[in-house]
């Protein structure tokens, strides 16, 4: 019976073969058995389902991956607090609260009250920043894992982070920790570059037959995130 949820733990434990072998088999390693190479339809039917927010639910294999390992020596050690949008605006006095203290959530929970610098509703953007890892740090010895499984990375800020204003104007952004958004794999991008290659190489080359399934990645322990504090001026 092929998987529906692994943990996986440190980061580096989903690499090329294992990324690939769970996604066309639901396995850790390749059936030496031709035949078993196929999950049977209840198979497909076992896997969790998901909603998406761009198009239909989905069914994907669970891969849960430890949050620390790959925010400290993964994709995530290259996503910086300074490269979020809305920090660079609150850090730079583009944008007016009164005194106090607020959390993301303030700002992108529906009917909030508060707008961007150009007048528009805060959303999950203002507070993400991206990872392109096809053109990141290319002579790094996980560049290949890193744009085969993960391609292009999201991250935002934890959902603790508190964004502060004090009585006499300075700011001070606290407990903030850059944690990953949820990911997937699956041979799909957003990206214009990412997207070529996995259509017109990777999909073909690896799986002509279709029979590979979405893999969910799932990031765990994010509260065990370092976090720290940002005052006056980004560092």
């Amino acid at each position: 019976m092929s998987l529906t949820n692994v943990t996986l733990g440190n980061f580096s434990n989903l690499s090329i073969s294992t990324a690939t072998n769970l996604f066309l088999y639901g396995e850790l390693s390749t059936p030496a058995d031709y035949e078993d190479r196929l999950r049977d339809l209840d198979e497909y039917a076992a896997l969790p389902w998901y909603s998406s927010v761009s198009g239909p639910s989905y069914q994907a294999l669970r891969v849960e991956i430890d949050a620390v390992s790959y925010m400290s020596t993964g994709a995530g050690r290259y996503a910086y607090a300074a490269n979020i949008p809305f920090v660079q605006d609150f850090m730079a006095g583009n944008i007016t609260f009164g005194p106090g203290t607020y959390y993301r959530t303030d700002f992108t929970s529906a009917g909030s009250i508060y707008a961007n610098p150009y007048g528009n509703p805060y959303t999950a953007q203002d507070f993400t920043t991206v990872v392109d890892n096809y053109r990141t740090d290319i002579t790094s010895s996980d560049y290949a894992t890193r744009t085969y499984v993960f391609g292009q990375s999201a991250f935002t800020v934890s959902q603790d982070t508190q964004f502060v204003v004090n009585g006499n104007g300075s700011r001070e952004i606290k407990n903030i920790a850059v944690v990953p958004w949820n990911d997937n794999f699956d041979f799909q991008s957003d990206g214009w570059i990412t997207s070529a290659g996995n259509t017109l190489l990777l999909k073909p080359l690896i799986d002509p037959y279709d029979i590979g399934r979405t893999l969910n990645i799932e990031y765990i322990n994010i509260a065990s995130i370092t976090r720290t504090v940002l005052r006056t001026a980004i560092t």
